[in-house]
Order: structure tokens, then C-alpha cells, then sequence
């Protein structure tokens, strides 16, 4: 069977870098892209299994592109629904947070690994800040 040593996914024509060793005829968007809302991570790994991110583990496998074509997996409103809609799943500090809803507890494998959960992060910046800052004024 015949494996990829190599795959590229462009997901945007909109690079404006213009870069000479990039084939791309970056520019303007197509009409096919995602928009900036739409557009995140995908990982997809080498026997097909696609999560929203490489760095997370086999319970976040939304589906296989041997089995599903992508467009489907992400077009359907069936996959990355803990994704699509991660602020609803805020909780901890991250829920009580008033920047909670803008950055959804950050990087969702950083919090799996802190907290076992994807709606709250330990390794928040702006919560390690707080704390650095408090700890000056008060120490």
C-alpha cells in the first residue's frame, strides 16, 4: 500500500509574504476558504485519523480520511462540536475568567493535561501573570 511521505494542506490562499520558495499564488482569498472564525487546527496523522490538534490523544479522533473525505468531517455539523463550541464548556478559573469567552481556556491539549478537561487551563498566561503580580505586591 502506497503511504505519503509527505502531505501539505493549504488551507488559505491569503499568505501576503510572497515568498520565493513558495509555489503558492498567494493573494487573494478563494472562494472556497474558511473564514479567520472558521479556520483553527486540524491534525491529521499518518493512518488518516483527524483531531483538532496533533498534540491530543486518541479520544479526540473526530474521524478517519480513509473512511470520510475531509470536506465532510469539516463541514458536518456531527464533528469538532467540543471545538466549534468550547466556550460552553468553560469552567474553574477559566469560567469565571472575563477573558473566558475570547481565548476558551487556550490551547485545549495544555488544559486536558493540567485540569483533565478542555474549558479550564492552569497554564494560562494571563492567570500565571495574576499570580506573579500578586505575589510582588504582596510578598
Amino acid at each position: 500500500m502506497y503511504k505519503p511521505i509527505l502531505c501539505v494542506l493549504e488551507l488559505t490562499n491569503r499568505c501576503n509574504l510572497r515568498c520565493p520558495h513558495c509555489a503558492s499564488d498567494s493573494g487573494k482569498s478563494r472562494c472556497y476558504e474558511m473564514s479567520r472564525n472558521e479556520l483553527h487546527t486540524i491534525g491529521i496523522r499518518s493512518n488518516g485519523d483527524v483531531l483538532g490538534c496533533l498534540s491530543l490523544g486518541d479520544d479526540f479522533i473526530e474521524a478517519n480520511l480513509l473512511e470520510t473525505p475531509l470536506s465532510e468531517i469539516w463541514n458536518s455539523g456531527k464533528y469538532f462540536q467540543r471545538f466549534r463550541k468550547k466556550e460552553e464548556s468553560l469552567c474553574g478559573t477559566c469560567g469565571k475568567c472575563t477573558f473566558g469567552k475570547k481565548c476558551k481556556a487556550g490551547c485545549t491539549a495544555m488544559a486536558i493535561s493540567s485540569t483533565n478537561t478542555i474549558g479550564d487551563n492552569t497554564y494560562c498566561v494571563r492567570r500565571l501573570e495574576e499570580k506573579r503580580l500578586l505575589r510582588e505586591l504582596f510578598d
